[in-house]
């Protein structure tokens, strides 16, 4: 899960950087190629999870954080390993992706009101975001088992899960007023149904005929 949370993060930062620099271009291969990526993000990382399908697998309840958890016999450490190489690649790429648009932004000749405020607060909770997960799963690799921080990493990694999850879409939420006013429009319809839809047109004929 680690590995499509985090490649999509990367995606999206590569998406506004490279919208930015040449939106014209990039713009038409993002639509074209732009789901071939998605398939690249979910499916590359089976090449690194593949031994687990050789061994089985079984659920394991944890008492730390009164739940259960989906594990298996293989070794997961050389595992973790791997997921916080990537982790780090990919937190330290899509931090040099923000910070490249933000430059870029800054040297827009007609510069929205406040665009290089709103993205640097979108950049900045992305990265933190990034920078919790990295550092929870290295707090994961090296805590030892039944350890207070191996108790409390199993205690938070749901919830930096979701974090990771679902940070994207409500950050643009909150710093965007423009995709803030799309998303809830488009909410308030659902809702609401006719409610929030513009009114019709009306249109009134000229009455042409005189009166004798």
């Amino acid at each position: 899960m680690a590995f499509v949370q985090y490649g999509v993060a990367l995606l999206i930062a590569l998406n506004r950087m490279t919208i930015i620099i040449k939106m014209n271009f990039f713009a038409e291969k993002w639509l074209k190629y732009g789901r071939v990526l998605m398939i690249l993000v979910v499916f590359v990382p089976s090449i690194a999870t593949f031994p687990f399908f050789f061994n089985e697998v079984y659920f394991k309840y944890i008492e730390s954080g009164d739940r259960y958890q989906l594990t298996s016999d293989y070794n997961i450490s050389s595992l973790f390993t791997i997921v916080f190489l990537v982790l780090c690649i990919v937190t330290v790429l899509a931090s040099v992706f923000n910070a490249m648009t933000l430059i870029m932004i800054k040297r827009l000749v007609l510069l929205p009101k406040n665009l290089d405020y709103q993205y640097f607060l979108v950049s900045v909770c992305s990265t933190v975001v990034l920078i919790i997960g990295t550092g929870i799963t290295f707090s994961m690799r090296i805590a030892e088992k039944n350890s207070y921080l191996y108790n409390v990493t199993n205690a938070l990694l749901p919830f930096v899960t979701d974090l990771l999850s679902l940070h994207q879409p409500f950050v643009l939420m909150i710093f965007s007023p423009r995709i803030r006013e799309v998303v809830l429009g488009m909410v308030c319809r659902i809702v609401c149904c006719d409610c929030c839809k513009d009114p019709p047109t009306k249109t009134v004929a000229n009455n042409t005929s005189g009166i004798t």
